[in-house]
């Protein structure tokens, strides 16, 4: 390859078979530095390592004895007495307030010696822009480190205040021992998951998840980075494709209340449609919203079911019990069941009943037994509908 005339007259007071120090390598570059610019220097280092590999990866800096030769400027981003504060500091120019637009959510683009704090951003949509803080960390001794991506994720997350921290990863989420996913973990969940051996990358970001909503963080998502379109199928379907890890409780069975009924005659609308179940109005559901159980999950109603007791004979009828579709076949209607019974042993009902036409091998499968409807209590068998003909079942709790 040609060489210029500039470059082989700097060659020519270098011996390049000759090892220099330091302060001699950088006399010969200044003294051959011939351009009307400030030029740069460039070190090449053998460190031995695999760039390749996410964990061998190196950043970093050096800050020279006498700095760069260039006057540097400060810029401030606040509002209110924080504004007032800087100006008072001495800033040549500034405007309280202003930031630039990067991006949908609140705060501008910082680089940080050490962890933010809040009125940096203006809180947490503050101007419209996005924050985008350096992997480089830095020690009380002036010590510069470089971080990995899930620890300034996490960090971010956590003086963010953010809602949902979500991590891409090579995996498809938190497997389990037969390598099936794990779509929710709660946070006692997940340390004791951490406690198996998992990859390096895994671990990193299951641990970022944790400390983060231990922080305050909701929600934190564990999806992978292969899928197209897996941050839209993790955030806007029920179920995701990836790893939730949550100190909220993404799905529970409880007492239902009177703001369930929307939730209720959705899920049991099908189900009356093909005469499964007997149609009930939004009037008596909120009239009787009391005797129900709701199974959630993320805010949705997916099950169902009803107790009504009859106390002078100690019996209860088990009753509008239903299940989502997609949720079926997975123990949720056990789940449920097991709820109904702990509550009417609670109320001291000794008996459970249903009435049934579609469904009378799962209630057999689960300890009931075939009744006559002169078993019911005698109230029950005046509402008895004959057209349905419906199969009672008697269960001893």
């Amino acid at each position: 390859m040609a060489t210029g005339k500039r470059l082989r007259k700097a060659y020519e007071g270098i011996n390049r078979d000759a090892f220099y120090n330091v302060t001699d390598a950088v006399k010969l570059i200044k003294n051959s530095a011939t351009a009307k610019f400030d030029e740069t220097s460039e070190i090449s280092l053998n460190l031995g390592i695999d760039p390749r590999h996410a964990d061998q990866n190196v950043r970093g800096m050096v800050q020279l004895p006498h700095g760069t030769g260039k006057t540097l400027g400060v810029a401030v981003f606040a509002r209110g007495d924080k504004a007032k504060e800087a100006e008072a500091a001495g800033p040549p120019a500034g405007r309280a307030g202003a930031g630039p637009a990067h991006g949908p959510r609140g705060g501008a683009a910082f680089q940080w010696p050490s962890p933010p704090p809040p009125q940096s951003t203006g809180g947490r949509d503050a101007a419209g822009a996005t924050a985008a803080p350096s992997p480089l960390g830095y020690s009380p001794t002036g010590e510069t480190f470089n971080l990995s991506a899930e620890d300034v994720a996490t960090a971010a997350a956590i003086y963010l205040r953010a809602d949902k921290l979500i991590f891409l990863t090579d995996a498809k989420g938190v497997l389990d021992a037969k390598r099936r996913l794990i779509r929710e973990l709660s946070l006692a969940e997940a340390n004791q998951t951490l406690l198996r051996k998992l990859g390096e990358e895994m671990a990193r970001c299951l641990g970022g998840a944790l400390r983060a909503c231990r922080a305050g963080v909701r929600r934190a998502h564990l999806i992978s980075r292969h899928v197209d379109g897996a941050l839209l199928l993790e955030l806007f379907t029920r179920d995701g494709i990836g790893t939730l890890v949550s100190g909220e409780q993404f799905e529970g069975t409880r007492r239902a209340t009177i703001d369930d009924v929307g939730g209720v005659l959705e899920l049991i609308a099908p189900l009356e449609a093909d005469g499964t179940l007997v149609r009930r109005s939004r009037e008596l559901l909120e009239m009787e919203i009391d005797q129900f159980v709701v199974t959630e999950r993320d805010r949705t109603i997916i099950a169902c079911a009803a107790l009504y007791p009859f106390a002078e004979e100690q019996v209860g009828e088990l009753a509008c019990m239903a299940v989502h579709r997609d949720y079926r076949k997975q123990g949720r209607g056990d789940d449920l069941l097991g709820f109904i019974e702990r509550q009417a042993r609670d109320m001291g009902i000794e008996r459970l009943f249903v009435l049934t036409t579609r469904t009378a091998h799962w209630f057999l499968e689960r300890g009931f037994k075939v009744a006559d409807i002169k078993d019911l209590p005698i109230k029950r068998q005046a509402m008895y509908n004959y057209q349905r003909k419906s199969k009672v079942f008697i269960k001893p709790l």
